[in-house]
Parts: structure tokens; sequence; C-alpha cells
């Protein structure tokens, strides 16, 4: 089986991967999902078909093949769509491995209000590591006018909040593919140090003009300036054949003033700047 990578994510989270290789490893990819949805969306709780079940006290006992069966009957279903794309093979896009972001204890994966008549106004913070913290909204001294207020109030105490939590999120995607640029150029100066390590397909050349080119993106989409241009005035000689064309022209360029330095009479300070 080619490398594959199972993809959950919806309007609400972010896309969250499983990886396997194995049929065995397939299974407990579906497994991993199937409890995730479980504990974190609660999407079981009501509304199974007698089909989604039994699939589901199987699961339960930790089937895999039975996690699949029950993801697959409820692929449509919100919050429940997934699928599987193929790892790209590594030189066929990068020549290093993506890396992905240490796990935060505090960082908030979801933001939601509870605002009925018999309650008071709730908002719920969902933590990464499976946690809640729950803040009621209670005035001061409430009279009916302020009870209507914390209301209204709540959604955008919600939505400050939930805008926050996307910001977040976009700024912790921006560090992944940061990492990600980081990690290239290392492997691109690598190679341009030890040229002899890499692949006849990858050579140091195109591996620096990709990386080159992944750090602009980056920099296109993330920087709110201007990309840098990058000078391309040739400063001095890279290659014997270059230098030795340099110095000769230095060489004729030193003749010529000496000579024209001797005809004026200066023929002292001729000797001293050669000497020097």
């Amino acid at each position: 089986m080619r490398p594959q990578v199972l993809v959950y994510g919806h309007r609400k989270q972010p896309d969250k991967q499983f990886y396997f290789t194995t049929k065995k490893e397939k299974e407990a990819a579906f497994l991993r999902l199937f409890n995730y949805m479980r504990t974190d969306w609660k999407v079981y709780t009501s509304g199974m078909t007698k089909a989604q079940k039994q699939w589901y006290d199987r699961a339960m006992m930790g089937q895999g093949v039975a996690a699949i069966q029950l993801l697959t009957l409820r692929r449509k279903y919100e919050y429940e769509q997934w699928h599987i794309e193929p790892v790209p093979a590594k030189a066929a896009d990068r020549v290093s491995v993506a890396p992905a972001l240490k796990p935060y204890w505090i960082d908030v994966k979801q933001v939601r209000v509870r605002r009925e008549a018999s309650y008071v106004p709730s908002v719920t913070l969902v933590l990464a590591n499976h946690k809640e913290l729950n803040f009621l909204l209670v005035p001061h001294m409430a009279t009916h006018k302020d009870w209507d207020d914390l209301n209204a109030a709540s959604v955008f105490i919600t939505d400050s909040l939930t805008t926050e939590w996307e910001k977040d999120l976009h700024n912790g995607e921006g560090l992944k593919k940061a990492l990600a640029v980081i990690n290239e150029l290392r492997h691109a100066v690598y190679y341009a140090l030890y040229p002899e390590t890499a692949s006849e397909k990858c050579t140091p050349e195109r591996v620096i003009e990709r990386s080159m080119q992944g750090a602009e993106s980056f920099l296109s989409e993330y920087s709110n300036t201007p990309i840098e241009e990058l000078k391309r005035t040739k400063r001095r000689p890279t290659t014997l054949e270059e230098a030795n064309e340099e110095l000769a022209k230095a060489k004729r360029t030193i003749g010529s003033l000496s000579y024209y330095l001797k005809q004026a009479g200066k023929e002292k300070e001729v000797e001293l700047a050669l000497r020097d």
C-alpha cells in the first residue's frame, strides 16, 4: 500500500491528519478519528440507524474495520466529512519532511456560546487537551434592561473570541509554513556545502531555487511589506577564468598608470607604490 493520509476537517476546525502505509495502520487511523469525533465533537450521541449502531458497538470494542464502515456510512454528515489523500514522494516537491508544531495545552480548538431564556448566557472555550473553560456573563445589580443587554452582548463577546481564535489559527498555520521553509533552506545549504550528497535529479541549484521560490511565496502570503528585490549585480568573479581575466585587467591598469607617472617624473612614487 502506498503512503496515504486520512484528512478530517471542517469550517470550525483546521484539518487533522492521520498517516498510514499498511492495512493495519489504516484501521488504526480510522479508529483514532472515530474516537476523536466521538469525544471531541459528540457526533454519535443520537440519530444513528440500526446498521450504524451495530458498527458503532464494534468500533467501541476496538475493531478498525467497523470504524471504517461507520465513518463511510456517515461521511456526508455535518462535522463528519473526511477524505484520503496520497502522500507525495519527498523528492517530488520538497527535499525535507514538513515539520509539525508542538501542541500547547492552552490552545483553543473551539468557541461556543449558550443563550437560553432560563440560563445565564455563557461562553465555553474548548482547549487542545479536551478541557473546557466556562464563563458565565452575569451583570452586577442586574435590571431587566441589563439582562436584555447581556444577552445581546454575549453574541459580540463570542464573535470577538472567535475572531481572536481564528487569528491564532492563522498565525499557527503561518508558523508551520515558516518552519517548512526553514527546513527546506537547511537542506539547500547542506547540499551546497556537500554537493556529493545530492541525487542527480535533485542538484543543489534546483533545491536552492525551489527554496527561494517557497520563501517568496510565504513572504507574499504573510508579510505586509513588499518583497525585497534581490540584486543580481555581479560584484566579484566566481570562477578561475573570471578571476584571471580580472587580474589581467588590473595588471594592464597598473602598467598604464606607471607609464604616465614615470613620464611625469614620479619614478620614486611608482617604485614605492609597486613595493607596497
